[in-house]
């Protein structure tokens, strides 16, 4: 999944300002999770690479929260077959 093409999408749903109250929303509880994560030992306790997939799940679930909330449901775009056929023919 495209996350720019993703956050375009939901853009153009909700308007730049309604866009904008979100994002600030999702750095707000980003933040905060990122405080509880710092304070539990058995984050503390992971290896680096870990932690930054713990941070990417943790990110992704508030996102998907936050699509919940405003009822958006991302429509990816479907590839043309005269596109396909042609990476079809590339990939052989």
């Amino acid at each position: 999944m495209n996350t720019g093409k993703q956050l375009n999408q939901f853009k153009e749903k909700v308007g730049q300002e309604k866009f904008d109250e979100v994002n600030k929303e999702y750095n707000q509880i980003v933040g905060e999770k990122m405080l509880k994560l710092n304070q539990n030992d058995k984050y503390k306790n992971l290896s680096e690479e870990d932690k930054d997939k713990v941070i990417t799940k943790m990110k992704a679930n508030v996102k998907d929260d936050l699509y919940k909330k405003y009822k958006f449901k991302y429509k990816q775009e479907k590839t043309k077959k005269s596109d396909l056929k042609n990476i079809n023919k590339l990939a052989k």
